[in-house]
């Protein structure tokens, strides 16, 4: 693990520790620490899951929901899991800027679910055909994600990790 990255972790771990500290103020920070360092940092997507106890698929939930939510609006009624959704929901049904803000309205004037909300999406709106392609693709980048971030790759000789590390970085652009 870099060394950079201990603070910052323990930082979250200790935000997320708190009885004060709210979801979206955990949601910031990874968020926030994910921008910090340079994509795919050895030991940041693991330190992260190992000291908040999270999953890697939540701790990527917490920072897609805050990018969504910073994209369209302050404060919000709506929790974590909600834009979480959005996120998810945005790409598969290519849902605009006005989808998303009349979602986001009826969900916080409707007391919605998150469920409640996927349920509405995809009842009025028909799925990206090439979703199924974008998704086995995604899935392949995850993969890869993962890979590099086991403390296992670490032992690969230095020239192998730097080409599979611009290729991610290739992959993920796509």
């Amino acid at each position: 693990m870099v060394d950079d990255l201990t603070p910052v972790i323990e930082a979250i771990g200790a935000l997320s520790d708190s009885t004060e500290s709210g979801r979206w103020e955990i949601a910031e920070a990874i968020h926030d620490a994910f921008a910090e360092f340079p994509a795919y940092t050895q030991g940041l997507l693991q330190g992260l899951c190992n000291r908040l106890k999270y999953t890697s698929t939540n701790i990527y939930n917490y920072k897609n929901a805050w990018e969504v939510r910073s994209e369209y609006l302050g404060e919000t009624k709506l929790s974590v899991s909600h834009f979480s959704k959005l996120h998810t929901l945005r790409n598969k049904y290519k849902l605009t800027e006005h989808d998303v803000l009349t979602y986001i309205d009826l969900a916080e004037t409707g007391d919605w679910s998150a469920l409640k909300l996927e349920q509405e999406v995809s009842g009025n709106h028909e799925p990206d055909p090439d979703e199924a392609y974008k998704r086995k693709f995604q899935r392949f980048v995850k993969l890869m994600r993962s890979i590099w971030n086991d403390p296992q790759f670490g032992n690969v000789d230095k020239d192998t990790r730097a080409v599979y590390y611009d290729l991610l970085g290739e992959l993920e652009k796509i």
